[in-house]
Parts: structure tokens; C-alpha cells; sequence
């Protein structure tokens, strides 16, 4: 069994949510796992195509919400890298083994910011960034596009807000800025990289409420770093490789079903 380096964190829900993770694509890859954090399962059985295989672990749960839903994943998660991920992408072994290397080769980088390509047609910087000098105006990562090290949760006390998110009462959306952009504030060294790290196939059901919260997470996140974000912050980090010039919450109410694959 080879080491654990990336760990794909899946969330999905409701009894064919399993049915969705069956029809992804995921490639085995020498030092991945997938974690499938399943909600509202009603204890429906896992099909023989993922029981099967020792890079899948499924662990249902009885928390509501894809903020808690994420979470948990995470919370399962033991590779050093972590990589967000919802039920309907499509990866290629050429895409997971990139972002490793990613990582490999930039090791002060502490979250990693992609691109994927698909519906949303949203617009990317064109070369690789620092986050932490200069945010681009109406910069704004989805969670399928954030990956980062384990250390920088656990260190920084991160993890997706149960406020926000779907599944939420009011505020459906926004959780990615909430979790992305307080990062910032840490100190931590955050870059974007010009390559698509995987392919959404379908419309998603968020876009109709995003903009709706939109400024609801940014008034959160301006109140955490204080600053506009499309400005130099002299209190966080810049990032010497791109600036040579420069210098430099546990979930309880879980409760969970582990299921591994032989």
C-alpha cells in the first residue's frame, strides 16, 4: 500500500448520492484516496464498484448542511494535501498527479488555488499568483478548487462555516469565501495556478442564490482582514517567489459509520 500523499474529499447526499459517486471518475493513483462523506443515506447499501476498492472509504453521517458535510470529510482525510470535491466532477490521473507535484515543487505554498473547466465559464488569471500580495478584483475560488495542506487547518483552526453553505436555512451559498479568504489573515502562503485540476459535467444548483450572499460572506471576510482585498495587505504575507523584491471547529454532533473498502 502506498502512502497517502492527496486526499480527495467527496461530499454527497440523500440514498442515490452514492449512486452519483459510483458514475465519477476516479482514477486510481499511486499516493490517493477518495473520502466520501455521505449524508442522509437512510442506511442504503454501497455498490460493489466502490465496496471494492481500497483507495474508496465511505463515512456516512447524520449532520445536515454541506459546509458540516465537507467537514467531515476532511475530518476522515489523512493525506498531506487536501483536496475539496463534490459528487458530479470528472478527475484524470493527469490532473490529481499534477496537483501533487504542485505541491511538490512549491513547497512554501500552503493552499493552492486551480481551475476547472466546465459550466461555470468563469474567468481566470492568466499566469500564476500570489494570493497573498494582490487578490485579483472579483477573485473568488469555488471549493472544487481549493487544495491545501493538512497543516494549515490544523494549525489555523480552518474549516467550512455550518452557517453557510446548502443546506443552510438562510445563507445557501459563500462558504468557499468564507473559507478560502480568512486564510489570508493567517499568514499563510496561498498562490493560484493556471491549470484545471478537474471537470464539472453539469449545471450546479448553486448558482441561482450565490449572488444573493455573496455580500453577506465578503462583509464576514472584510471584518477578518480588514483590508479591500484587491490591494497589497501589509499585515499578511507576500510571497517572495512571485515578489523577489519583497519580504516576507469540531463537529460533535457527528455521528458516523465508517465503511473501508477490502
Amino acid at each position: 500500500m502506498h502512502e497517502t500523499i492527496l486526499s480527495v474529499t467527496i461530499s454527497t447526499h440523500k440514498p442515490d448520492g452514492i449512486l452519483d459517486i459510483a458514475k465519477m471518475s476516479l482514477p486510481v493513483v499511486n499516493g490517493v484516496e477518495y473520502i466520501v462523506s455521505w449524508q442522509s443515506h437512510e442506511n442504503q447499501p454501497i455498490p460493489d464498484s466502490i465496496a471494492d476498492r481500497e483507495d474508496i472509504s465511505v463515512h456516512r453521517t447524520n449532520s445536515h448542511g454541506l459546509s458540516n458535510n465537507r467537514n467531515n470529510a476532511i475530518k476522515h482525510s489523512v493525506g498531506e494535501i487536501i483536496l475539496i470535491a463534490d459528487d458530479d466532477l470528472i478527475y484524470t490521473s493527469k490532473q490529481l498527479e499534477a496537483v501533487i507535484n504542485t505541491f511538490k515543487k512549491h513547497p512554501h505554498v500552503e493552499m493552492a488555488i486551480f481551475q476547472h473547466d466546465g459550466f461555470l465559464r468563469k474567468t481566470y488569471p492568466a499566469k500564476m499568483i500570489c494570493l497573498n500580495h494582490n487578490i485579483p478584483r472579483f477573485f473568488s475560488p469555488a471549493s472544487v478548487e481549493i487544495a491545501f495542506r493538512r497543516k494549515t487547518i490544523e494549525q489555523a483552526g480552518l474549516q467550512f462555516s455550518p452557517d453557510f453553505g446548502l443546506g443552510t436555512d438562510y445563507f445557501t451559498a459563500g462558504e468557499d469565501d468564507l473559507f478560502f479568504l480568512p486564510s489570508l489573515k493567517t499568514r499563510r502562503k496561498n498562490l493560484f495556478f493556471p491549470h484545471n485540476n478537474c471537470h464539472t459535467p453539469r449545471h450546479s444548483n448553486w448558482r441561482g442564490t450565490y449572488f444573493n450572499t455573496r455580500c453577506i460572506t465578503h462583509k464576514r471576510c472584510f471584518d477578518c482582514i480588514n483590508a479591500p482585498l484587491d490591494f497589497p495587505h501589509p499585515h499578511i504575507c507576500q510571497c517572495d517567489e512571485i515578489n523577489p523584491s519583497k519580504t516576507g471547529q469540531n463537529d460533535s454532533s457527528h455521528h458516523n459509520n465508517v465503511e473501508r473498502s477490502s
